[in-house]
């Protein structure tokens, strides 16, 4: 299902300023609980070390005095409860509310404590005071409940987290209408698109895209590169393959309408069947190199040279004994990958052009092998040779060196060029030494696999 990409952005950036809004949380509570903590302990301090004030030592007594009113000032609060208590140095109570928790770490060096604990079920802050009269030790324990502690933290909560909420709500709508201005340039594209025509090749501006997206049009701009190379390219080669295929067409309607007028058609039939093949060929080639122009090699193979050289030279003999020309075979082992099918219609392509070039009584020998982990193949002749002014146009389509000699489509070594191009491999023309004619070297750079 297709999403929106402010709507996938968004899908992303949510948990992640949530997971920040909820460490913010634990990072203010602790300043609101620490904040509280303080504020209040002191006042509990205060509230314990007034109750020590009024503690005398009367008749070898610890004794509180303190009035009615002024325990009522001391234990008043808007919010919470407040008990005290005061302990003698033997345990025993001497006033205020028994059984308050008791602190286990106050001590004379240390007189002041604070520590949480509960009482009558309720959640209570304690402050505990250890102080003397006359030389008689006694503890004062001052409790609370936390109803005004919890406030505090509440409200110091919101007042950091509220802001911080807001904010994040703020970024993501802020994000997502940047993200839509900056997407605007690909609606601009689209126009831009829309109003073409499909020939249109032409590359996509980049002046209106944003810097993010320029690699995005940049490839798209070499992808309709490309596309108007390869339509260009099929323009011209139906554009030939229509001016070549009208001879053997106007061949074989003249020699079908003479044999239909003929008191003998034979030799009008050995005529038809000539163009015919001459039109297969032409057709087959054609086809072959439409596949080649469109189709890029994706699954290679291991290709066996040396076999699929000996498999194809059955199709190459009764020619060659036709016209009495030697076709000889030096192969050694040599491993490649490839598209097995274009590999035997580039030898195919090799073998048949130079047993069309080569005179009777000729000679042409085809080779194989490997030299530093490449491997390669080689066709040469005893013909008329290349010159060396046409080796690179003998591969265009329907170009012929010897135009007088041969009765090929004219489309051979162009499948031949293709082939090595879609392997990415090296072909090489040069006068062959042996023979002396043309020899014709396909190398399959660093592809052979060696067993």
């Amino acid at each position: 299902m297709a999403r929106s990409l402010a709507r996938q952005l968004l899908i992303w950036l949510l948990p992640t300023a949530l997971a920040l809004v909820a460490i913010g949380g634990v990072i203010a509570y602790e300043i609101a609980h620490r904040a509280a903590t303080l504020a209040y302990d002191r006042a509990l301090l205060d509230a314990a070390q007034s109750v020590a004030a009024q503690v005398r030592h009367v008749n070898g007594h610890i004794d509180l005095q303190l009035s009615l009113s002024t325990e009522q000032v001391l234990l008043f609060d808007n919010y919470d409860r407040v008990f005290y208590e005061v302990i003698g140095s033997n345990g025993v109570m001497i006033a205020g509310t028994s059984g308050l928790p008791k602190a286990s770490g106050a001590s004379r060096d240390e007189p002041s404590h604070y520590y949480d604990a509960e009482f009558s079920g309720l959640g209570v802050r304690a402050a505990s005071l250890v102080a003397e009269r006359d030389g008689a030790s006694f503890t004062v324990i001052v409790v609370e409940t936390l109803v005004k502690r919890d406030k505090l933290i509440r409200e110091i909560l919101l007042a950091m987290l509220l802001p911080e909420f807001l904010l994040v709500i703020m970024t993501i709508l802020v994000m997502r209408y940047a993200i839509r201005y900056g997407l605007g340039g690909i609606g601009l594209v689209r126009e831009e698109l829309v109003k073409r025509s499909q020939a249109d090749m032409r590359p996509i501006p980049l002046n209106s895209v944003p810097l993010e997206l320029r690699p995005l049009i940049s490839d798209t701009n070499d992808l309709l590169e490309r596309l108007a190379s390869s339509l260009e390219r099929h323009r011209h080669l139906v554009a030939d393959a229509s001016h070549q295929l009208r001879t053997p067409i106007a061949a074989l309607r003249t020699e079908a309408e003479s044999a239909l007028r003929a008191d003998d058609p034979h030799d009008a039939l050995v005529r038809i069947v000539t163009s015919a093949r001459q039109l297969s060929r032409l057709s087959h080639s054609v086809l072959m190199l439409s596949r080649l122009e469109s189709r890029p090699l994706q699954h290679p193979q291991q290709v066996d040279l040396q076999r699929l050289i000996s498999s194809a030279a059955e199709r190459w003999l009764p020619y060659a004994l036709e016209r009495d020309i030697d076709l000889g075979f030096a192969l050694a082992a040599a491993l490649t990958q490839g598209e097995p099918v274009w590999l035997e219609e580039m030898v195919n392509n090799l073998v048949d052009n130079a047993l069309r070039y080569t005179p009777q009584h000729g000679t042409v020998t085809v080779k194989c092998g490997h030299d530093h982990d490449n491997a390669w193949l080689s066709v040469e002749d005893s013909g008329p040779g290349i010159p060396k002014a046409e080796r690179e146009r003998v591969f265009e389509r329907f170009y012929r060196s010897h135009p007088e000699q041969g009765d090929g489509s004219g489309l051979g070594l162009a499948i031949v060029r293709e082939v090595v191009n879609t392997h990415r491999a090296r072909i090489e023309v040069t006068d062959s030494v042996e023979l002396g004619g043309a020899l014709v070297r396909v190398v399959f750079l660093s592809q052979v696999v060696r067993t």
